[in-house]
């Protein structure tokens, strides 16, 4: 009986290896009787076989079958390449910013493909005026200016006496003329212009009055007086001007010894008081001599 028992256990034993182990209830009642003390030695004898004949990784292949047999709803199986995460992702472009390079105006390119705007200057600034490209700045502009606005804010220059003041054209100038007319019938303001000017027949004299015009008197004349405080001309050396205008040769005038009487040039040498007369000497000489009575003669 025994031995049936252990034929029994071992068949339940290797059925337990490839499947589910069940358990027989006994056929018998001395079957039954028997039970415990044969299940006590099949305890002992088959306890061990069970955890040797249980391969370790059991549980490890039954969770990869159910990993590999999960699929999404259509049933279909999807195979995840190895290099997914890297190559199917496009490279991105940083594009660059005006801020970025310095710039506030003009136009770039943002090395992405595109350009971009980086703005427009305000006046007087323009783009890259200041000598930086694409950056706003001022060019001064003092080409023939003494002074006044270089057209960036600043000044050319500074005006100082005595040409204190500036012109639109950037030229330094003296104060503004005052014309001068006091007193004055006629003539210069002394600003370039003239206070006023004589009728016809009237001229403007160096005292800036108007008075009647003088026609000179020179008709016929080589010298002396216009008549109107000019001259109608100089004679040569060694020639003098007659009282009628001629030129002449001149004549030097001989008084030597001589108290009255002709001088030679038809001057006087001098005149004698009266009760006296001029009397000629010898050698052309003149006296001055008491006039004779009737009856007295000369000594």
């Amino acid at each position: 009986m025994r031995f049936i028992l252990l034929m029994v256990l071992t068949t339940l034993l290797l059925l337990s290896g490839c499947g589910e182990t069940k358990v027989y209830p006994a056929t018998t009642a001395g079957d039954a009787g028997d039970t415990s003390s044969a299940s006590a030695d099949a305890q002992a004898d088959a306890a061990p076989d069970v955890q040797l004949d249980v391969p370790a990784a059991s549980a490890d292949t039954a969770s990869a079958d159910t990993a590999l047999d999960a699929s999404p709803e259509d049933g279909s199986v999807t195979d995840t390449p190895e290099d997914a995460t890297t190559a199917d992702v496009p490279e991105v472009c940083v594009p660059v910013t005006c801020e970025l390079l310095g710039f506030n105006c003009g136009a770039i390119d943002d090395q992405c493909g595109n350009t971009i705007s980086c703005g427009l200057c305000s006046p007087p600034n323009t783009c890259g005026a200041g000598g930086n490209p694409q950056v706003c700045g001022c060019s001064p502009d003092c080409e023939n200016k003494a002074c006044g606005d270089d057209g960036c804010g600043g000044l050319c220059g500074t005006c100082e006496d005595p040409t204190p003041n500036c012109t639109d054209s950037g030229a330094c100038e003296a104060d503004p003329c005052e014309p001068d007319c006091d007193g004055k019938e006629c003539g210069g303001d002394g600003c370039g212009g003239n206070c006023a000017f004589c009728y016809p027949g009237f001229i403007c004299n160096e005292a800036s009055q108007c008075e009647e015009q003088c026609l000179p008197a020179c008709q016929g004349k080589d010298c002396g007086p216009d008549g109107c405080g000019g001259s109608c001309g100089d004679c040569k050396l060694a020639e003098g001007c007659s009282a009628t205008g001629q030129c002449i040769t001149e004549c030097v005038p001989d008084c030597a010894n001589k108290e009255c009487g002709s001088d030679g040039c038809g001057g006087s040498c001098g005149s004698c008081p009266t009760g006296f007369n001029c009397e000629i000497w010898k050698f052309n000489q003149t006296m001055c001599m008491p006039e004779l009575d009737d009856g007295q003669e000369e000594k």
